[in-house]
């Protein structure tokens, strides 16, 4: 299946993406910082990561790396600018640098660049915090290239034990009866992490390039994901309490309607993408065994 160099491959997403594509025929090169990499360089340098473009000649690049602490990003932008721009610029440079290599790569950005009423379009750009501009900036620096950037937004188990996803949160607090707030005013179109895999592997078996929102055909608030959740897992949910995040006094703003258009997605791919309540019960099953 060729060489795949991965940015950020310890993280959330690359802990299950990378075993992932290694299963699916691929040689999978883990570049970063990290001690765990097994090949570490600093990912702000477009030399260093042309060098390993010329050592390893990948076919794909997928770039992971991204400051998602929302309300650091919007006290440190130094913080949020070398995760969220200046890494996707220095993957570019090296991929011009590189340009025989033919690479095609990936790139995974945020559903946090749009806010207002959604169902929002690859178009209706609107990022209200530092943490969605520094993302938004990093895709321009990319999208001239062989690259697909993929909007996106994901939960499902963790298989990181000191990082937590929104379901993981969830789950514990609800089998622990922990008083938690579910948020009736948040909306998203997220995929579990499983799904996002697929899609990221569909895309690169057909090289497919733009800009793409990839989510669920339809959406839900966070409270009602969060039932249908534990409904589906026998939880209770009396020690839950809904609520709005417009009351909370926030550091950093955040969008409310993060809903995702994706027929541009399923028009390029030749899909449908998924029903969130499947995504959903398919949530449901990863944590039946716990």
């Amino acid at each position: 299946m060729g060489t795949v160099v991965i940015f950020g491959a310890t993280g959330l997403l690359g802990s299950s993406l990378c075993p992932y594509l290694a299963d699916s025929g691929f040689e999978v090169i883990q570049a970063g910082r990290d001690p765990s990499s097994n090949r570490i360089l600093d990912v702000t340098d477009s030399s260093a990561i042309a060098d390993l473009f010329r050592a390893t000649a990948p076919s794909y690049v997928i770039n992971l790396v991204a400051a998602t602490d929302v309300d650091r990003c919007e006290s440190d932008v130094k913080y949020a600018y070398l995760a969220n721009t200046k890494v996707p610029g220095a993957i570019a440079a090296a991929m011009d640098t590189c340009g025989h290599f033919d690479i095609h790569a990936v790139h995974i950005s945020t559903d946090q660049v749009y806010a207002g009423p959604g169902t929002h379009s690859e178009g209706n750009i609107n990022p209200i915090n530092v943490y969605g501009l520094s993302k938004y900036a990093g895709e321009l620096l990319v999208a001239a290239k062989t690259t697909a950037i993929l909007r996106t937004n994901f939960y499902g188990r963790s298989k990181l034990p000191n990082r937590k996803s929104f379901s993981d949160w969830l789950v514990t607090a609800l089998k622990k009866r922990e008083a938690i707030t579910l948020f009736e005013d948040v909306l998203f179109s997220a995929l579990n992490i499983q799904t996002l895999c697929d899609l990221v592997l569909d895309v690169m078996k057909q090289r497919v390039t733009g800009t793409f929102n990839v989510g669920c055909a339809n959406g839900i608030s966070k409270a009602e994901f969060a039932i249908q959740l534990a409904s589906r897992l026998g939880l209770s949910t009396e020690n839950a309490k809904v609520g709005r995040l417009a009351d909370l006094a926030l550091k950093a703003k955040r969008p409310t309607d993060m809903t995702l258009d994706v027929r541009k997605f399923e028009s390029a791919m030749n899909l449908r993408c998924p029903d969130i309540f499947d995504q959903i019960s398919l949530t449901a099953e990863e944590y039946s065994d716990e």
